[in-house]
């Protein structure tokens, strides 16, 4: 440092350390770029990986074929054997300084994709549901009819349910029917008949075993690659949803007065339709994340009136990342009161999801949602995606924070930046977007209980439930009046009694639960839900795609048949006080016995609707069946519905203690039964002599029965007042045991004076447990502090939906060379279009580079003519293409013997194709033919493309020797000697001499086998059909090779000055790199000029430095000529 870089003022000896030791950093190695399948991963993305543990953990193991036991679940994709981990695994044995880009493939509609036969997905010809549904029970209940299980089929598949019916056609009489609800034998078996419109199939089955008493693979539809035996339905249909944890909740809840019930139905058209522009590649994303409600409001709770947060998005398109991570937001921590920072923050926890526990991978403590802060979520994790542009040819990117996280990105609300949520932090999410609710209602009459829905995903069909609502069962039972009944689609479980285990998280869990009556928790030991992604699943293109669009943004579209499959929110988590903990001392989990999550605890109810009906009659009208009854009807908002009549104990016009029963319930002559009876709370009420409808005399009373408080209350204001009427009804206390809870608090009733029927509001929750949420209990108490919800909880865990990988599931290997045909466009196929799009992401140098490409076993004319075409137009690559129609695997035909895979071709057949396409290029090479290599990983073997071997022969060949040798030969290209990366145990065709010559004159380089030298690459010619250096592989890398040594060199010296001493630096940088080239036998000579011969005036003036390097390659030697001369015996060698 010079001495005026210090600052003298008064004597002293001024120090100052300069470190000059730096090593200048080493350009990164140059590698291949391979397209192709794999397991999971980004998509479409060009994605660096350096090593195969690397490649492993990205992108998942290689995929060797007839892999995944259930392939609805474990993917069709792993059917077929995949080539693109083979030829990445060949590269990187090498262990060599360059890393393998992949360009995972992946279903997208091409930019001018034909909507009938050029989009992604996949669809079939129809849907069957296969519901439960209980029968008998109070007549009054609504009846929830769950879809358990989807079959899609082919166009003739139906699905009945057989068995007794609920109300059969004959007593004692078996049907076998659709739209009938069928009791299940033996309380635990159901029988399907499946049919196709000429054979049936009857199965009987536990639904504990459903997916193996079924198809579960898509494959077997598809008659070009499957071939089921005869007599088997496995090629009209194949189970794809079952939902298992609604088979354990459905059996843990049946009452005692109830009897289990199943139906098949078909679903509505466009359920089994998962083909269009929405169904294509896509990431899975977690449903909107919301704020907590202000502590001081006592108003209705509702998530949809607080702030929408944000959201977070995989990384990785496709399904698996649903399947393998969960994300929980935990540590979460309230702003105390009075604090400088009024932002609370809050750690987002990536896990992956394993059999029986969640290991945690990535984690982002002290986030906050303030945009200025450095912990703001958005800078803490990253918000950028990529975005194709259809005009530009290219992905862009988006987001202005980078992506920290390597699994996911976050989405914030906008409104968020422009208005920080101060003192929010994350209380809750919306679940997975599902098909909505489907609500129908039939009245008394002869004909209750047939039920026509009204046209979503259920089909306005007849559905005959005629006796859901009675007991009887086994004959011809009468409709006992009106029949409600909720067709649902189900939602992703949610832990209900959270484990102390687990810290008390609470939300989505991917393990199965326990259930009993009400309720459900997790295990101690976690097992696997093997159906968790079911709930997670890309909805089908019903309404327009309008369930996959809202699915994309998240939120609900107004009109359309969509849901939030629910609203979780630690407002309604409620802490079980310990034993003589009073609320004030809960600061730990050990203060509480429990933690539940009670759906509207924070307003101790649902939301509901209350009607009181009161009928004309005196006390003892009571007395007799069928007499008029008072009655409070209460209707949730969804859907259910309850009716209760008001009962006194005598008759006598005396008031007495009264109960509230449910209607229908047999209180005897007078009598109450209380055996009988559903025990809800406790009223006095007297109804006066023919009070015509109206409750002004009703009288005030506070009665305690069973722990519960209840009280009605009615003004003296008389009938048609200006006063107005009211009527409170609230409970204080938990349930007690045997006891369902069902109104907690109903809000003031306006009456409509003079009417019968009076209507009003209320709140309200279910569950024997039910009681005041911690939030509640805040809202009335602000002493308790909302924060310490979390000295107790962890949080909460909320899964990805959504995502899609986009291709079509009835093919193993969707981009096979049977559905990439040579007439496939952009325009009418979309594995096409997803090729063509891989290989625009290619194109540009300056986005992405690589020396090799290959995307092994797509042989489709067209795209490997435009792969060869792209590496001659960057002049910084070398292609490696295979050859159509050498080898058909079993993802692209069904053969029954090994000569059907390999006859459509001959050495012959294949040269005289490939002159004919008059490639003529130096930028491209092939192979020929197949080879069968060994899985070490998997034990299996496996045919490849040559590609695969080919490219991992050149890495050998770099890191053995250098880039300008030739791959091939014993030395390099012995394929036994492990040269490749990969054992080589076969090839798919024996190759004689004259089929060599008849390859190598048409520039395929021969793959060979010989008896003792073993299986070798035989030839190393590029695809360039005019004769020069250039028409070798060998050159052709070298000058690759050098051209990207001159361009870094050149890229250092541009904006210099265009002088001779910048010329010199040129020379003095590139010579020495030459002269190593030369020493390791890559020239024999060269010579690089620079100077005013090349860089004129001229040019000077027009910023221009112009150089000339010669070069003489050296040539490798592929043809040894040897003469024997046999002489006489006095004959001198010498002469």
């Amino acid at each position: 440092m010079a001495a005026r870089k210090f600052r003298f003022v008064s004597p002293g000896v001024f120090l100052k350390e300069i470190d000059q030791s730096q090593i200048p950093g080493i350009p990164e190695g140059i590698g291949p770029v391979i397209i192709g399948r794999t397991r999971k991963g980004p998509a479409l993305k060009p994605y660096k990986i350096r090593s195969m543990e690397e490649f492993n953990r990205v992108f998942g193991a290689p995929m060797p074929g007839n892999q995944g036991e259930d392939p609805w679940r474990d993917g069709t994709h792993l059917l077929a054997e995949s080539y693109a981990p083979y030829a990445a695994k060949a590269y990187l044995a090498a262990e060599i300084d360059s890393p393998v880009t992949i360009v995972r493939l992946a279903g997208i509609a091409g930019d001018d994709a034909n909507a009938t036969t050029g989009e992604p997905g996949w669809d079939v010809d129809n849907a069957h549901g296969l519901f439960f549904c209980k029968s008998g029970g109070s007549s009054a209940e609504p009846k929830d009819l769950e879809l358990a299980a989807i079959f899609y089929g082919q166009a003739s598949f139906v699905v009945k349910a057989k068995g007794m019916a609920v109300n059969p056609a004959a007593p004692g009489a078996e049907e076998t029917i659709a739209k009938k609800p069928i009791l299940f034998s033996n309380n635990r078996e159901i029988t399907l008949e499946l049919g196709d419109g000429s054979s049936t199939k009857e199965v009987t089955f536990s639904f504990d075993d459903i997916r193996k008493s079924f198809n579960t693979n898509p494959v077997m539809v598809n008659t070009d690659i499957a071939s089921p035996p005869a007599g088997d339905l496995s090629a009209k249909y194949w189970l794809g949803e079952s939902f298992h944890q609604v088979w354990k909740k459905f059996d843990a809840n049946v009452k005692a007065n109830e009897k289990k019930a199943f139906f098949t139905a078909p679903l509505a058209s466009l359920m089994e339709d998962f083909k269009s522009k929405s169904h294509g590649l896509t990431a899975a994303r977690t449903g909107w994340i919301f704020g907590q409600m202000d502590s001081t409001l006592t108003s209705t709770y509702s998530p949809d009136n607080v702030r929408k947060l944000f959201r977070l998005i995989a990384l990785h398109e496709g399904q698996d990342a649903m399947k393998d991570l969960i994300i929980a937001i935990e540590d979460i921590k309230l702003p105390r009161a009075g604090a400088v920072d009024r932002f609370g923050t809050f750690a987002v926890v990536i896990k992956r999801i394993l059999s029986t526990r969640l290991e945690e991978i990535e984690r982002f403590d002290d986030c906050n949602l303030n945009p200025n802060s450095q912990n703001f979520i958005a800078k803490k994790i990253g918000d950028q995606y990529f975005e194709w542009s259809a005009s530009e040819k290219r992905n862009k990117l988006y987001g202005g924070n980078i992506n920290l996280s390597e699994y996911i990105r976050v989405d914030v609300d906008p409104d968020l930046e422009g208005n920080p949520a101060a003192e929010i932090v994350p209380f809750g999410f919306y679940g997975p977007i599902r098909p909505k609710t489907n609500t129908e209602t039939e009245t008394a009459g002869a004909d209750a209980g047939t039920v026509t829905p009204t046209a979503t995903w259920i089909p306005a069909a007849a559905h005959n439930f005629t006796g859901m609502n009675t007991n009887t069962s086994g004959s011809a039972a009468n409709a006992l009046g009106e029949l409600t009944v909720n067709f649902k689609w189900p939602a992703v479980p949610l832990i209900a009694s959270g484990s102390r285990e687990s810290g008390f998280v609470m939300g989505a869990t991917p393990y199965e639960l326990g259930y009993s009556s009400g309720s459900n928790s997790l295990s101690d030991a976690p097992i696997l839900d093997t159906g968790y992604m079911d709930y997670l699943r890309r909805l089908p293109s019903l309404d327009s795609n309008a369930l996959v669009a809202d699915q994309d943004t998240g939120l609900l579209t107004a009109n359309k048949p969509t849901e939030y499959s629910f609203k979780f929110s630690m407002e309604d988590v409620v802490l079980a006080n310990a034993p003589n903990v009073a609320d004030a001392n809960i600061d730990s989990p050990t203060d509480v016995s429990a933690v539940h999550y009670l759906e509207g605890s924070r307003n101790t109810l649902t939301a509901a609707t209350v009607e009181i009906k009161c009928l004309d009659g005196n006390d003892a009208a009571y007395a007799g069946a069928g007499a008029e009854k008072q009655t409070i009807t209460l209707t949730s908002t969804n859907g259910t519905t309850k009716t209760y009549c008001l009962v006194e104990h005598s008759y006598a016009g005396v008031v007495a203690t009264g109960k509230i029963l449910e209607d229908g319930d047999d209180t005897g002559a007078g009598t109450i039964d209380a055996a009988s009876v559903d025990l809800i709370g406790a009223i006095a009420v007297r109804t006066g002599d023919n009070q015509a409808g109206l409750l002004a005399n009703l009288a005030d009373a506070v009665i305690s029965v069973n722990g519960h408080n209840g009280e009605i209350t009615v003004s003296d204001d008389p009938p048609g007042s200006a006063g107005e009427q009211t009527i409170t009804f609230t409970q204080a206390g938990l349930g007690s045991a045997g006891n369902t809870v069902i109104e907690n608090n109903i809000s003031v009733i306006k009456i409509n004076t003079g009417a019968a029927t009076l209507n009003g509001a209320f709140t309200g929750g279910t569950g024997a447990d039910a009681g005041t949420s911690w939030a509640q209990k805040c809202a009335a108490d602000p002493s308790l502090e909302l924060r310490r919800l979390f000295d107790i909880v962890d949080g909460f865990h909320l899964p990805l939906a959504g995502g899609s990988d986009g291709v079509d599931i009835t093919e193993a290997n969707p981009f096979n060379m049977r559905t990439i045909s040579s007439d496939s466009t952009t325009a009418n196929s979309y594995a096409f279009a997803s090729v063509d799009r891989a290989l625009e992401l290619i194109k540009n140098p300056e986005m992405i580079e690589h020396n090799l490409a290959v995307m092994p076993g797509i042989t489709n004319e067209s795209l490997t003519s435009k792969l060869v075409s792209t590496c001659e137009a960057r002049a910084d690559s070398l292609a490696i293409i295979d050859l159509p129609d050498v080898y058909k695997p079993p993802s692209q035909k069904r053969c029954t013997v090994f000569k059907d895979r390999v006859k459509a071709t001959t050495p012959e057949l294949s040269a005289a194709a490939l002159v004919r396409r008059q490639l003529n290029s130096s930028y491209g090479c092939t192979y020929y033919p197949w080879v069968k290599i060994k899985d070490t990983q998997f034990n299996r073997d496996v045919w490849v493309p040559p590609s695969v071997v080919a490219l991992g022969v050149m890495a050998y060949t770099e890191k053995r020797d250098d880039v300008w040798f030739a791959p091939a030969g014993f030395n390099r290209g012995g394929l036994n000697q492990g040269n490749a990366g990969l054992p080589v145990l076969q090839v798919s065709e024996q190759l004689l001499s004259k089929d060599r010559d008849t390859l190598y004159q048409a520039n395929i380089n021969p793959v060979a086998s010989f008896v003792s030298e073993g299986i070798v690459i035989f030839g190393q010619k590029t695809l360039q059909s005019t004769q020069s250096a250039l028409d070798r592989i060998n050159v052709r890398r070298l000058l690759i090779f050098v051209k990207k040594m001159v361009s870094r060199v050149s890229n250092n010296l541009l904006f210099e000055q265009n002088v001779q001493a910048t010329w010199k630096r040129f020379t003095n940088q590139v010579v020495p790199e030459l002269e190593s080239i030369k020493t390791r036998f890559g020239l024999s000579d060269f010579k690089v000029v620079l100077d005013s011969t090349t860089t004129t005036p001229d040019l000077i003036d027009r910023n221009i430095m112009y150089a000339k390097v010669f070069l003489k390659p050296a040539r490798a030697i592929e043809f040894i000529a040897v003469d024997f001369v046999i002489t006489n015996t006095g004959a001198s060698f010498e002469d």
